[in-house]
């Protein structure tokens, strides 16, 4: 029966504190080849596993290993000082600590509260300034509505060429830009005096404006005041939230059983949504609980004036016979609703 070799585990031998280095050991160390390469190879192994004594590894080894132990030394040199980002990281994680909240944040944020769409009356005792100013900016829309209604007009586009093709047969082209440069800040110069008024007429929007008399009759255009005994006036608002987006004018003349709209507007990013025809109806449903029977639109309400001829006003015709026949149509819904109750 061949004799089973012993297995040695790697922890159960220290060659080199077992190994007593006389002078003989040394020079049988000596004289074997290769015995100094290997007994270093084996412990720098074994200072790179880190091994200790007291490892009991589940692999055993056939080979003793020696430990690190014998072979440890001492630096004299001192250990680098620790790095900053350590230091600051560490500093971060501890203030991070500190600034934890004690008690737990909950997942569920509060929602915001939603925005709805109404329209009321403004009691006598508010402010209508946010309502004078969104009039006012119609007046001033009026001015850029104005000036593109030239501009893109068939008779200032058709006099534009005749006068470029003209120059370009009597003159160079360097002269024909310069005419045609010289003329074009002309023109414009020209439109932004004659469209001023619009900016005078947008500062006379205020208290006094408001509590005017309406004019009734059909022979001027502009501001203006009439005669008659008339109610308060009536603002109108429509509100997204707590903001004001729409405001209407209303007088009431009880005589005539007539309301007149001095002013009608909605705030531009809020347009084409509906939000003026359901103020119009509010209005129109004011006006027949104060007794009037019949609603129109004042002849000299807050975008009735005219600075360009005739022939350049057909945008601004367009939009007032579009607001009549709206009203119109309302008061006529209303009308029905009131009989057939």
């Amino acid at each position: 029966m061949t004799p089973s070799l012993t297995q040695l585990r790697v922890a159960d031998i220290d060659l080199l504190s077992e190994w007593v280095l006389t002078e003989n050991v040394r020079a049988l160390g000596n004289s074997i080849p290769g015995y100094r390469s290997s007994a270093t190879f084996l412990t720098t192994l074994r200072s790179n596993l880190h091994l200790s004594t007291t490892d009991q590894s589940p692999y055993s080894s056939l080979v003793s290993t020696p430990t690190a132990s014998a072979f440890t030394y001492t630096s004299q040199l001192a250990y680098p000082n620790p790095s900053p980002l350590s230091i600051s990281s560490a500093i971060a994680d501890s203030q991070q600590q500190q600034l934890q909240p004690a008690s737990p944040i909950p997942s569920h944020t509060p929602s915001k509260p939603s925005r709805t769409l109404t329209h009321h009356i403004l009691p006598p005792d508010t402010t209508t300034t946010p309502s004078l100013r969104l009039i006012a900016t119609s007046i001033n829309e009026q001015r850029y509505l104005a000036a593109k209604a030239f501009l893109t007009h068939q008779i200032t586009i058709a006099t534009l060429l005749l006068s470029t093709s003209i120059l370009y047969k009597l003159t160079s082209p360097t002269l024909l830009l310069l005419l045609l440069a010289s003329t074009t800040f002309l023109a414009l110069t020209t439109l932004y005096i004659i469209t001023l008024p619009y900016g005078h007429l947008a500062l006379d929007i205020d208290t006094d404006w408001l509590n005017a008399t309406p004019r009734r009759n059909n022979t001027t255009h502009g501001h203006g005041h009439g005669h008659g005994k008339c109610e308060d006036p009536i603002v109108l608002v429509s509100r997204w939230g707590d903001q004001i987006i729409a405001t209407l004018v209303l007088r009431v003349v009880k005589r005539e059983r007539k309301a007149y709209v001095r002013a009608w507007t909605v705030d531009c990013a809020f347009r084409k949504r509906g939000v003026g025809s359901a103020l119009l109806e509010e209005a129109v449903r004011v006006a027949w609980g104060k007794g009037a029977r019949c609603v129109v639109f004042d002849e000299g309400h807050a975008n009735s004036h005219r600075v360009l001829p005739e022939s350049f006003g057909g945008v601004f015709d367009e939009l007032e016979a579009k607001a009549r026949m709206l009203l119109a149509a309302t008061v006529a819904e209303v009308r029905r609703e009131k009989s057939s109750r």
